[in-house]
């Protein structure tokens, strides 16, 4: 027990840092998936249709796309007639919430600059 302990001390941190600059990503990487409602046709429901899980929907507001149930498998990317809909090189993709993971236009993520009452009261 006491080797382990030791061995651990001299390992020192295992996480690595956030990255400074953007990480290398392959060439077909798919990111955070883009709408551009001014290409999307007003009774066009073609990428609703090819969606396989269900993460796009047409609604009052337009074109919304659920990242969280998004698989990025393109078949939307692919069957829009307009080219609406593409994906990004943006990596980052976590939210605060789950209603911050629709995406209705080609706005990224918003991020919280502060830490929440719960992540702070947890570091101390």
């Amino acid at each position: 027990m006491l080797k382990t302990l030791v061995a651990r001390a001299r390992q020192g941190y295992r996480t690595a840092a956030y990255p400074v600059a953007d990480p290398g990503l392959p060439a077909l990487f798919r990111g955070r998936p883009v709408i551009d409602p001014a290409k999307c046709a007003s009774g066009c429901t073609t990428c609703v249709e090819a969606c396989p899980v269900g993460a796009l929907r047409k609604t009052e507001r337009g074109l919304e796309l659920d990242i969280g149930r998004c698989i990025f498998c393109g078949d939307c990317v692919a069957v829009c007639p307009k080219g609406a809909i593409s994906f990004s090189r943006d990596w980052r993709l976590a939210s605060s919430t789950r209603d911050e993971l629709v995406v209705t236009d080609d706005r990224p993520i918003q991020w919280r600059t502060r830490a929440s009452p719960r992540c702070s009261a947890a570091v101390r």
